[in-house]
This record gives structure tokens, sequence and C-alpha cells, in this order.
């Protein structure tokens, strides 16, 4: 858990170091991100912060897979929709996948695909947070950011990301431009850990700062 607790802290540092003045229009395309979310043992709350999508969109959470009670719907349109969340429960380690159903068929404003139409190739679609594999083009359609890196650079027509939370930005196309910033929500209560093969580096990395140290004690009590 202490390395999922490093994991979100880097993201809040990298973001902090480079947010600075307001966007007139967010592109989170530099933070595309195939982490997962994590439970802490707690609530998770979902927060909609901003919308850039010609589609209708809303967004579903899976803990562990198993679907959870509430969702968000994003009417097409610039920065539409009431401001509106969700929580759920979520438990230590748990898994938290998020799933962005979008339709181009407006239906009293409200997406007319489901979360069982995921992967459709008909009139609707929906796309996974965390890694490329689980989406049927092979892509990654998430980016994330930390609260501060948002709040520093968010258009004077979105919602402020609440303090401690992570910031998800889905593209809700395959990739037709890449910015990011279709929805855009903010999620209380999760940590987030790269994907099995990151997390793979990012062990051996640290085996190899931890036998480099060793290494350089070895050598400090030869000379003493």
């Amino acid at each position: 858990m202490n390395i999922l607790k490093r994991t979100a802290g880097a993201v809040a540092l990298m973001t902090l170091a480079l947010g600075s003045t307001a966007w007139a229009q967010p592109n989170l395309g530099g933070f595309v991100n195939p982490s997962v979310f994590f439970g802490t043992g707690g609530t998770v709350t979902v927060t909609f912060l901003y919308n850039n999508a010609g589609n209708n969109n809303r967004l579903f959470a899976f803990v562990s897979g198993i679907q959870q009670a509430g969702s968000i719907n994003v009417p097409g349109g610039v920065n539409t929709g009431t401001p509106a969340s969700f929580s759920f429960a979520a438990g230590l380690g748990a898994p938290i996948f998020f799933l962005l159903c979008t339709t181009t068929i407006p239906s009293n404003g409200v997406p007319a695909c489901s979360a069982e139409t995921q992967g459709s190739t008909s009139l609707s679609t929906g796309w996974w947070s965390g890694p490329a594999s689980g989406n049927t083009d092979g892509n990654v359609h998430v980016a994330i950011v930390s609260d501060v890196f948002w709040n520093l650079g968010r258009p004077v027509n979105s919602q402020a990301a609440p303090a401690g939370s992570l910031v998800l930005g889905f593209e809700d196309l395959s990739l037709g431009d890449a910015d990011y910033n279709d929805t855009i929500f903010g999620i209380e209560g999760s940590t987030i850990a790269p994907e099995p093969a990151a997390m793979g580096l990012l062990a051996t990395g640290l085996v190899g700062l931890f036998g480099a140290g060793l290494a350089r004690r070895r050598r400090g009590k030869r000379r003493s």
C-alpha cells in the first residue's frame, strides 16, 4: 500500500510542477495513464468537473468487477450537465474501474447505451479506465492528474476538484482528437497503481537502488 501512496504522490508532485495558468480549453493528452484505481477501505466519491464532448456520456463504476449503484449522466456540449456526484464503498486494495458509456444518439439527454453494451461497434460504445487491454480499440482512454494541477489551470466554467482527489479525464472517441477532456471527474477516497508491467519495472528499479546503496556502504566500510 505504501507503493500505491507513493505513486499517487508522484502524480501530484509532477502535475503541481506543471500547473500554472488557466486553460481556455483543457488538454490532458500529455497525462495518458493506464493506472488502476484501488480502494482505501472507505467511501469513494465521484464528482463531475467538466465536459467538452459532442456525445452524450454516462459514467459507471465497478469494484472488483461488480457494477456499483449510481452513475453520472453528461449530455453533449461544452460544460453541460448539472454538477453531480455519487458514492460507493471500496475495500482496502479493491480494484476500481470506471466505464464511460458513450453514444452519438441523443435519447432524452440519456445515453442509449448501458454497461452491458460496452465494446459494441453499432450505435454505442464504451471505454474503460485502466490498461489499454481493457478496450476494444487497444488504447488507453483516460488521463490522470492531481487536484492541485486541475485547480490551478481549470477553465473558469468548470468545477473545482475536491481536495485530495485524483482527476480523471476521458477520451470518448477512438483517439479521434486525443485531448482527454471529453468528460472530467474528481475521484475521492482512492489511490492508483500502475498496471502490472509498470509495477514490475518499479520493483526492479527499487531493487537496483537498494543494491547500489548496499554496495556503497560496503565500500565505505572497507576504507575505514
